[in-house]
This record gives C-alpha cells, sequence and structure tokens, in this order.
C-alpha cells in the first residue's frame, strides 16, 4: 500500500493473493478512472468518495480467528460460495504461513485450471 501511495507499482509476482489483488485493483483503477474526473471535476468527486465509502478495520486475535471471520465476511460484498468456504477452513488449519501462502497459490492455480478446461 505504501509503495502504491508513493506513485510506485510493485512487482505482484511471489506476492499473497490479496497483494496481488490489491495491485491489480489499482492498476484497473489507473486504467479506467475517466479523464474528465482528473480536471476540475476531481475535488469533487474526492469529496464523494470520503463523504460515501467506508473502509473498516476488522482485528483478529489469531488466524484461526481471522478464518472464523472471513467465513461470515469477504472482500467482494457477496456472499461466500461453498468453495470459498472450503478454501477458508482448509487454510485456516495450515499454521505456516509461507506454507499457507504457497497452499493458496497452488489452489488459484488449480481453479484457473479447472475453468480453463471447461472452455
Amino acid at each position: 500500500m505504501e509503495a502504491l501511495f508513493n506513485g510506485e507499482v510493485p512487482d505482484p509476482t511471489g506476492k499473497p493473493e490479496s497483494v496481488r489483488n490489491i495491485i491489480g485493483r489499482f492498476t484497473d483503477i489507473e486504467k479506467l478512472f475517466p479523464a474528465a474526473i482528473s480536471d476540475e471535476a476531481l475535488p469533487w468527486f474526492v469529496d464523494w468518495l470520503l463523504e460515501k465509502v467506508v473502509l473498516a478495520q476488522i482485528s483478529a486475535f489469531s488466524d484461526e480467528d481471522a478464518y472464523t471471520i472471513f467465513e461470515t465476511m469477504n472482500d467482494r460484498g457477496l456472499s461466500l460460495s461453498p468453495l470459498d468456504m472450503l478454501k477458508g477452513w482448509l487454510l485456516a488449519n495450515i499454521t505456516d504461513d509461507n506454507k499457507r501462502a504457497m497452499a493458496a497459490a497452488e489452489w488459484t492455480a488449480r481453479l484457473a485450471s479447472l475453468k480453463a478446461q471447461q472452455g
């Protein structure tokens, strides 16, 4: 986040999925942001953004608590599918952070492979 704030776009290679998502969405916003808003309308847009968008931080005392929270909430604002809940449950049971990141990456790669096979 600090790199993005400083105008740098970090390399997402090898980063956790959540970091890759943040970098990807930042890049999307940068590409899709209308040029018309970048001039006189920008202060109005910033004011609207500050008034209408709320960011909430949720802290958990342990990884197990974090995954329990994840099972009921998510970053997409959509109900979790059974597949999402299974992923959360499986990853919650991996205590080593590096192994959990590797498992999450493997999960994502396997899903992408399955989707590609479907058509």
